[in-house]
C-alpha cells in the first residue's frame, strides 16, 4: 500500500522531439527552431506532461512519502497537509529521458526522447558507473545544515560557509545515493529549458529572480507559487523554475563530477571526489571567461563553452569562466550581480577543497 497522498506514475506514449539551435544567429530568441516531430509551442504545458517531473517528500531509502500538490508545497495530492519544515527532503523527481546531440557546420541538433530503444541516445543524468536509475531527484531548496546533514526543507536559512569537501559528506549523509547536485543533471536541466521556452536568452525568458540585493534568503517564498514564478518588474523577487526554488539565484551551487587541473579537464560519472581517482572524460582546455557564443555540443560536454563572446544579450547570453590552476566548479550566480548569468553559467575557479564562502552553499540530489 502506497503512503498517503503518493499515486503510481504511469509514463507517457513514447515520443521523440527535436530542436535546431543555429549558432550563425545572435539573436538568442531566434536561435533555436523545433523540428517537424514537436506538435507543441514554446511555453506549452504540454512539456510538463511528457517531461513527467512532479515534486514530492524522499526519504533516505528511496521511498517517495508523499506527492506534492503543484500549487502547494504544504499540501500533499490528496490535499492533506504535509510536514515540509522537518523530516523528509522535499524534491523535484525528473524521470528519466534520453538525450542526443550532434553538430553539422553551425547547426547544432538537440533531440529528447521518452523511448529506450532509441539508437545513441544517452541518459548520463540518470547514470553511475555500475547503476542507472529510472529518476533523480532534486532539491526543492537551497540547503540547510541540520547537524552536519544538508536538508531541503521550507521556512530555513540555506548554509553557506561550507567547506567543498564536507558539503559533499553532508549531502551523502542522508542515505546511499544522496550526492550534491552535478554536472549531468545540471545539463539535463539545461535541455529541457530550450525544449520548452525556445529561447536561449533564459533571463529575458523566466526572468532574473533574486540577483540584486544584499544578502541570502530563507526558502520559502515560492511555496504556493505554482511550478513556475517569476516577477518581471523587479530582480530582488524569488524564481521558481521546473518546481525548484532559486534554481540560479539568490547563492552559487557547487557542481559536482568536475575536476580541472592546469588546462586539463575532467568528467566523473560516479563518486566523485577532489583525488581525480573516478574520472572517466578528460579534455584539454585552456583559461576562458566572458560570455558563451558556441558550445561544445558532444555527449560529455554538452553545453560547455567552446568559444567566448563579449555580449550578456546575444547568443546563450550567459558567461562562462575558467580559471587557471586547480578548478572547483559552481553553477548560476549569488544575490549581487543580475547581468552575469542564468541557466548556462558555469565557473570553474581556481580553489581547493577546503574553500568556502559566504555566497555558494549545496544544493542535494538523489540518484
Amino acid at each position: 500500500m502506497r503512503p498517503n497522498g503518493v499515486e503510481k506514475q504511469v509514463r507517457p506514449p513514447n515520443k521523440t522531439f527535436t530542436c535546431y539551435i543555429d549558432e550563425s544567429k545572435s539573436d538568442p530568441s531566434q536561435m533555436v527552431t523545433y523540428w517537424d516531430d514537436v506538435p507543441y509551442s514554446a511555453w506549452s504545458s504540454e512539456w510538463d506532461s511528457f517531461f513527467w517531473y512532479y515534486p514530492c517528500l524522499l526519504n533516505s531509502n528511496w521511498e517517495e512519502t508523499a506527492k506534492l500538490d503543484t500549487n502547494n508545497y504544504t499540501k500533499d495530492i490528496n490535499w492533506n497537509s504535509v510536514n515540509i519544515t522537518s523530516g523528509d527532503n522535499v524534491m523535484v523527481c525528473f524521470p528519466r529521458l534520453w538525450i542526443k546531440m550532434s553538430k553539422s557546420w553551425s547547426i547544432i541538433t538537440l533531440q529528447i526522447t521518452n523511448d529506450s530503444k532509441k539508437d545513441w541516445f544517452s541518459y548520463l543524468a540518470h547514470s553511475r558507473v555500475n547503476s542507472d536509475k529510472d529518476k533523480f531527484y532534486v532539491w526543492a531548496y537551497k540547503a540547510y545544515n541540520s547537524n552536519n546533514v544538508l536538508k531541503s526543507w521550507s521556512w530555513v536559512s540555506p548554509s553557506t560557509y561550507i567547506w567543498n569537501d564536507n558539503a559533499r559528506t553532508y549531502s551523502r549523509a542522508n542515505g546511499t545515493w544522496y550526492e550534491m547536485f552535478a554536472f549531468y543533471q545540471k545539463t539535463f536541466i539545461q535541455a529541457l529549458y530550450i525544449m520548452k521556452y525556445k529561447n536561449l536568452n533564459s533571463q529575458a525568458t523566466v526572468w532574473y529572480g533574486y540577483v540584486w540585493w544584499s544578502s541570502r534568503q530563507n526558502t520559502w517564498a515560492t511555496n504556493t507559487s505554482g511550478m513556475n514564478y517569476w516577477n518581471t518588474s523587479s530582480t530582488t523577487d524569488r524564481v521558481k523554475l521546473f518546481w525548484i526554488e532559486d534554481l540560479r539565484w539568490n547563492i552559487f551551487e557547487w557542481c559536482e563530477w568536475y575536476y580541472g587541473t592546469g588546462s586539463n579537464h575532467y568528467i566523473s560519472y560516479d563518486n566523485f571526489d577532489y583525488t581525480q581517482s573516478n574520472y572517466s572524460t578528460t579534455f584539454s582546455r585552456s583559461e576562458w571567461s566572458w560570455w558563451i557564443q558556441n558550445v561544445y555540443w558532444t555527449s560529455q560536454l554538452w553545453f560547455m563553452s567552446s568559444v567566448s563572446w563579449w555580449s550578456a544579450t546575444t547568443y546563450y547570453c550567459d558567461s562562462s569562466v575558467s580559471d587557471a590552476g586547480t578548478h572547483i566548479p559552481f553553477m548560476w550566480w549569488f544575490w549581487a550581480n543580475w547581468t552575469e548569468a542564468w541557466i548556462f553559467r558555469f565557473y570553474a575557479n581556481n580553489a581547493s577543497s577546503s574553500w568556502w564562502y559566504n555566497d555558494i552553499w549545496a544544493r542535494i540530489m538523489y540518484l
